[in-house]
């Protein structure tokens, strides 16, 4: 085993030899090799620095050696000594512990970056202090990371991972220390946050949030399993009330049928054979209904609704029905408008296109977690040319303007339907707030639960060399201390915000509550006004991207900056351009003119081309930049592409839809009108708080590290949406129908 390891070194040797040539004469043809910018300065002498100083740390047979352990004796210091002992002496049990500790991966010159080891084999070492004895402790993984000197603009923070089996007798606190001694004279950065040492499930401490989450979780099981079970037994009561009726109605068909053959017979009363509590008798022996029955019931629903609306306690806890809320699910809704004309108008292709800019979402967001564990960074970057799957994948940044399109266009079109019916100032304003508060109350619950599952139990559910197992890792810790700052995260010290997720929900309460109500009323008072302050909002959201873009020379892979990406005055124009599609489809929802059939072919067609056009511009300008392809940006040009770009591909998203609306484009609606699309665009909102979740777990609980090709992109899509799918309708059934329902019967 020993002569394996010292092949395996040799090899390394071999790897930092032609590192050290590459860092005098390989800069260069690595770069033309690449042809993209963005990703050559991950080839410069610092990347070559980097992985020479962990050589440094992990070159030699006995990596423990290399540790600066401190001064004074503790429990933890005297197990490293024993294992360093054991290696010398050539003990099995030690070199498990060598064995599971990181050695430098192939690939090196790839941009292997993480050096794993292996977490299992650490797991199951243990450690002696002496022959012939009992282990005195065991092995646990720890997760060490380094900064690097430098970074890219796609990402803006690039690591170096480590792993090291550490006796269970270390604390994280000692571990990062003499981690952080030994980085200190080999001229590496720790990150102390994100280093840490992994326990097993069972061992990690439970404190108030895991009780709260659990508490929660199990109080919404609770109503759920009482209301399921209550509607149970009131669809066995139905059922049975069905059979009787049914055997009642062909009783009286006989009697009826028998008193016709016999009209002289002269009948008898006669005593009942069975006695029914649902069946009453007169005075001459014939069946009478009960008063309380006396009306026939034909549905299910009507009889559920009239046993509800008896008992408020039972009402309330119904509400949380699975079967009752998972059939208002599944009930198809049309979203029509009559506006002006008698013609039928339906908005439920939307449906299809809520569902696959979700995958497009969760596309973009498994590349972009995806990249900080990769070991295939440089390769991939030399392949960004043939890969046309990974620049549709980074321009995802582009999917959440659909969705502001989406909720502006709904918006506009349902509030200006309901507001013709509504007079007086005093009545609008009240209709206004109520917009507000059902929008509040609608999308909070999920919220809140998503924020207590990710820092209650996400560090208890699994493991892994890269699990956020620690509750001090950023993502939990950001949420543990800023939970409450609920749709103004977008706005206050995002980089520690909760959920960074949620801009896009901040931000869509926000127009809600400020654009939405200006904008209508304008509309309603004249049409103009409304226009006019719609596309002043567009050109000046565009020009204050432009301003902060140029000030700070952003280039067009800077399009996910906090300054330009999340704050709501650099994307509203993409929601008012919804709302104006909106009042576009309320007034205009047939477009009558001469020859309709031979100018509708000729329009559409025009507005097909319109469309490509103005959707696949953005998408190969950005993909142009990061293959190679374009170069020699200017600052101007960087700042007007950062500026103009996301109004551009809406407007040829909004261009489509209407197209649609109004029947111009029936394949492209017939396409987005399948029944499949109905369930997961309902879904949608719980399937955008959780997939992130589901991407970490999924990415980050592998034993090894994350390597980017299209396959394996294709295959955590399709894993992804799916979970992200199934954990949506369980959150949707315990928090958001629940609550609706409740809503409506509180305001009712």
């Amino acid at each position: 085993m020993l002569r394996n390891i010292q092949h395996l070194y040799f090899l390394w040797f071999l790897i930092t030899s032609s590192l050290s040539l590459y860092g005098c004469h390989g800069e260069y043809s690595v770069k033309s090799t690449t042809r993209n910018r963005y990703f050559s300065e991950l080839t410069d002498a610092n990347y070559v620095k980097s992985y020479n100083v962990m050589h440094n740390l992990f070159g030699s047979n006995n990596v423990y050696t290399r540790l600066k352990l401190p001064l004074n004796k503790t429990l933890c210091t005297m197990d490293i000594n024993s294992i360093i002992l054991g290696i010398y002496q050539r003990r099995r049990w030690a070199l498990q512990w060598l064995d599971a500790t990181a050695h430098p991966p192939p690939g090196i010159i790839g941009g292997a970056m993480h050096w794993v080891g292996s977490y299992d084999v650490c797991l199951q070492s243990l450690g002696y202090h002496s022959n012939n004895e009992v282990p005195k402790f065991r092995g646990i993984y720890c997760t060490m990371v380094f900064d690097m000197n430098n970074s890219i603009a796609i990402i803006p923070e690039l690591h170096m991972s480590i792993g090291l089996c550490m006796p269970n007798t270390c604390t994280n606190e000692e571990v990062r220390n003499i981690v952080n001694t030994t980085a200190y004279y080999l001229l590496l950065r720790l990150n102390q946050n994100e280093s840490f040492c992994h326990r097993y499930v069972s061992e990690i401490q439970k404190d108030a949030w895991y009780y709260i989450s659990v508490s929660i979780c199990s109080i919404l099981t609770i109503l759920v399993v009482i209301a399921t079970s209550i509607d149970l037994f009131l669809y066995i009561k139905w059922y049975q009330m069905q059979q009787l009726n049914k055997y009642v109605m062909g009783s009286n068909h006989i009697n009826e049928r028998n008193s016709m053959e016999s009209v002289n017979h002269v009948d008898q009363p006669t005593l009942p054979l069975l006695e029914s509590d649902d069946i009453e008798y007169n005075d001459n022996g014939q069946e009478i209904p009960r008063k309380s029955d006396c009306k026939h019931f034909k549905t299910f629903s009507e009889y559920r609704k009239t046993v509800l609306d008896k008992y408020i306690l039972i009402k309330v806890i119904g509400a949380y029905s699975l079967p009752a809320n998972t059939k208002q699910l599944c009930t198809e809704r049309k979203v029509d408008g009559t506006s002006n004309t008698t013609n039928d108008v339906s908005l439920k292709f939307i449906d299809g296109i809520r569902f696959i800019s979700m995958i497009w979402i969760i596309g973009g967001h498994i590349l972009l977690h995806g990249y900080k564990v990769t070991n295939n960074l440089l390769i991939l970057a030399s392949e960004f040319r043939r890969i046309w799957l990974l620049g549709m994948y980074f321009n995802g940044h582009l999917a959440p303007d659909i969705y502001f399109l989406l909720s502006g266009l709904l918006m506009c079109y349902v509030c200006m339907q309901r507001l013709s019916n509504i007079v007086g100032i005093k009545n609008r304003i009240k209709f206004w707030l109520m917009v507000c508060l059902h929008r509040f109350i609608r999308l909070t619950p999920a919220y809140l639960m998503t924020v207590i599952f990710l820092t209650g139990l996400l560090v208890h559910i699994y493991d892994g060399p890269f699990f956020p197992q620690d509750i001090n890792t950023p993502i939990i810790a950001s949420c543990r201390k800023n939970w409450y700052i609920l749709y103004l995260n977008n706005l206050f010290n995002f980089k520690f915000s909760c959920l960074q997720w949620c801009w896009y929900i901040a931000n869509d309460i926000q127009y809600t509550i400020f654009l939405a109500p200006i904008f209508v009323t304008l509309l309603m008072w004249k049409r103009i006004a409304g226009v006019v302050f719609a596309f002043s909002l567009i050109l000046m959201s565009s020009l204050i991207t432009y301003y902060i873009a140029y000030n700070n020379s952003f280039e067009i892979m800077d399009v996910s900056k906090e300054e330009i990406y999340v704050r709501p005055y650099t994307r509203c124009g993409t929601y008012m351009i919804g709302m104006l599609t909106g009042w576009l489809y309320y007034d205009y929802p047939r477009i009558e003119m001469r020859n309709i059939s031979k100018h509708k072919i000729l329009l559409g067609s025009i507005g097909y081309v319109i469309t490509a056009f103005l959707i696949i511009s953005p998408i190969f300008i950005s993909y142009g930049v990061l293959s190679g392809l374009i170069t020699e940006i200017s600052v101007r040009a960087a700042a007007s592409y950062l500026a103009f770009h996301r109004v551009i591909f809406t407007l040829g998203i909004a261009i489509s839809i209407y197209q649609c609306a109004i029947g111009w484009s029936k394949p492209i609606y017939k396409m987005f009108t399948l029944s499949a699309f109905h369930v997961p665009a309902r879904l949608t909102y719980c399937a955008y708080l959780i997939h992130p979740i589901i991407v970490i777990i999924l990415i980050n609980g592998t034993q090894t590290p994350f390597m980017i090709d299209q396959l394996e992109i294709v295959r955590l899509t399709a894993s992804v949406t799916v979970f992200s799918y199934a954990i949506a309708y369980i959150l949707s059934m315990t928090t958001e129908y629940p609550i609706c329902t409740l809503e409506k019967y509180l305001f009712n």
